[in-house]
């Protein structure tokens, strides 16, 4: 019987990490099409999505800005925004850009997580 817990319990350790690895592997496709497949997700989807996007979004702003993940995150979790609502924020900055019309096309062919550090970087300007 405890045989059988063990196992349970390694077999839903390995499904969790599988499924958020899954996220993060999706922000390696194109903007345009991650905003596809995240359009046509369920909500608890979504918001994995977004929390894979987000994160993967600041470690690349880190490497070329500096940001402290760290601090963003404990900031989220503070005002209480889901990673849905920052992710909606982003968006609401970029469309509110004057190089939203401009530069769009070439956001959408950008890898996700790119496309991210840039949406971060417009909204924190």
């Amino acid at each position: 019987m405890e045989l059988i817990f063990g196992l349970l319990v390694i077999g839903v350790l390995i499904w969790l990490i599988t499924r958020k690895s899954s996220s993060d592997k999706l922000t390696l496709l194109s903007f345009e099409n991650w905003m596809e497949i995240y359009d046509k997700a369920s909500d608890a989807e979504k918001n994995r999505m977004a929390t894979a996007f987000i994160v993967q979004s600041l470690n690349i702003a880190k490497e070329t800005h500096g940001v402290n993940i760290r601090q963003f995150m404990m900031e989220k979790t503070k005002n209480k925004f889901t990673s849905q609502q920052v992710f909606d924020y982003w968006m609401h900055s970029w469309f509110q850009s004057e190089d939203h019309e401009s530069y769009g096309r070439d956001l959408l062919k950008m890898e996700a997580r790119r496309a991210g550090a840039v949406l971060y970087l417009i909204a924190s300007a």
